[in-house]
Formats: structure tokens, sequence, C-alpha cells
């Protein structure tokens, strides 16, 4: 960006900036660009073309955008409601995308397998999928335990083999086959 140090460039910066602005929106979006991320492109944007319009050279040095290292995503527990574990991750990590046949197909009533750090793997139901970016909100039947996760945090457990589905006939073939042997039992 040059400063502008005539009217009629300031004039035309002004005209163009709209459009300008639009494109480098619709760019940010189309590569998936995290909200975080775009905003501080944009407050540097309008620090730069403020600069120009007024026909001064930009300081760039103060624009040197270094991102500090992402958080690694923790699992916190609610104190309000017991059993809810909400797993959080750092605004600028990866976003979703190339997600495995198998997440990309997921449903409600859908089951998975899921370890959550240093506990053993969990056979938990899809309660719930939606938001921006995608949630989900997974349920163990049987008690309170509950996990609401962003989907890009079960693309990062599959990735780390600590997720994975659990087909739909296991859980009740387990549970047919432990009816079976109860009522054995009782014969």
């Amino acid at each position: 960006m040059q400063a502008k140090s005539d009217a009629e460039a300031r004039q035309r910066l002004t005209a163009e900036l709209p459009t300008l602005l639009a494109e480098l929106r619709a760019g940010m979006e189309s590569i998936a660009t995290p909200p975080i991320l775009a905003e501080r492109a944009f407050q540097s944007f309008v620090a730069l073309h403020s600069a120009a319009l007024r026909g001064k050279a930009p300081d760039l040095s103060a624009y040197q955008d270094v991102l500090p290292p992402a958080m690694p995503p923790r699992v916190d527990t609610a104190t309000d409601i017991p059993g809810l574990h909400v797993v959080r991750l750092s605004p600028d990590s990866d976003t979703e995308r190339d997600l495995p046949d198998w997440i990309a197909q997921l449903q409600l009533g859908d089951w998975l397998l899921l370890s959550l750090p240093d506990q053993t793997p969990q056979r938990l139901r899809i309660g719930w999928i939606g938001g921006t970016p995608r949630l989900l909100l997974l349920t163990r039947p049987d008690d309170d335990f509950t996990v609401l996760m962003p989907l890009r945090w079960l693309v990062m457990r599959a990735a780390e083999q600590a997720a994975s589905p659990l087909p739909m006939e296991a859980p009740f073939d387990r549970a047919a086959q432990a009816a079976i042997r109860l009522m054995q039992g009782y014969a």
C-alpha cells in the first residue's frame, strides 16, 4: 500500500476500497481462514488504508503479524452441570478440511469410540450436531457422561488413533449377548 499524495488518488482508493475489501473477505472465506485471523488481518488493512488516505507511508513494522503458537486442546468439566466435558481449542487452529469419510458421514444416533486425554475409551452416541464451527454433543446413555466438542477435535483425535466409528450393531450385540447370558443363568 503506497501513500496517496494527491486528492484524485485518494478518491480512487476510497471508491475502490469496498470492492477490494469484499474480494479480500471472499478470498479468506474460500481458504477457510479462521475468523480470529481474518479479523486481525482486516484490522491491519484498515490501519494501512487509513495511512494511505492521509498521504502518509504506513509503519510496516507495526503490522508484522506474528501468531502465537496454538494452545493445545483442553477438556474442561462444567461445575454446574455434572458429567459435562467441554473441549476447547485454540481459535486459530486448523479448520474442518479434508474430513475422513467416516467423520463427514456422521449423523445423529451414530456411535463413536472416543478417548479423552488420560482416560479410557468411551462408547458415546451423537446426540446433536450443529453450530459454526460444527460442534458435536456426545452422550453415554447409561449415565450423565457428556462431551461437547468441535468437530475438528474429533478429526485430531482420529488422527491420533483416539477416536473411531463404532458400528451400531456392536453395543446392541453386546447388550443382547449379556441378556442371553443372564437369561441362561435363570434357566
